[in-house]
């Protein structure tokens, strides 16, 4: 949410399209069966089929429910990109989906949300995917991990004049109070 959040405010210009890009991991279900004996589990495949289209298609649905408000708030067009992993891919491998897809729509840049994983008490390192995006992209690549969109009190577009209307300010605060909520 942050990311498209800065996507929107801070990035976007007139024309823009965004590409919300999303490898989506989908493995075959297993059932692991343990027995009394030390280090005789073992896991059995789940043979019925999954339906990868109804994933795909829910998966779609949670992204355009929770990261597209913002971009219909402000006016901004965008296209949901949506990839299905089957084989557990390596960051390497999500990273070259959307490499590929961010070529294809010829992007500027490319906005990640930063997911950063602790590892002691002094120590954050970037998530797998995030580390290899920055090490590896031709695009420059604008990591998100915390953003408060900017306060606006109505401004007008006649210029050395403000705007003190309580219209453009409501409007401001309830704006605010929803990404809060979010």
């Amino acid at each position: 949410m942050k990311a498209v959040q800065w996507t929107a405010h801070e990035f976007c210009r007139p024309g823009d399209v965004v590409h919300l890009v999303h490898v989506s991991r989908i493995l075959s279900p297993h059932t692991t069966i343990q027995h009394s004996y030390v280090g005789s589990s073992y896991e059995v495949p789940d043979t019925r089929p999954v339906d990868e289209q109804q994933h795909a298609d829910t998966v779609k649905e949670v992204i355009k429910s929770r990261f597209t408000s913002e971009l219909d708030r402000n006016n901004i067009p965008y296209a949901i990109e949506m990839f299905l992993d089957t084989d557990n891919a390596p960051a390497s491998a999500v990273c070259a989906t959307l490499f590929k897809v961010a070529d294809q729509v010829k992007a500027a840049l490319i906005v990640m949300a930063c997911h950063n994983k602790a590892y002691g008490w002094d120590t954050v390192r970037l998530g797998s995917v995030a580390d290899f995006a920055t090490s590896n992209s031709k695009l420059p690549v604008m990591l998100i991990r915390d953003y408060k969109m900017p306060l606006v009190i109505g401004a007008s577009s006649t210029q050395g004049t403000a705007d003190t209307s309580p219209e453009p300010a409501a409007a401001a605060d309830s704006a605010a109070g929803a990404t809060d909520a979010a």
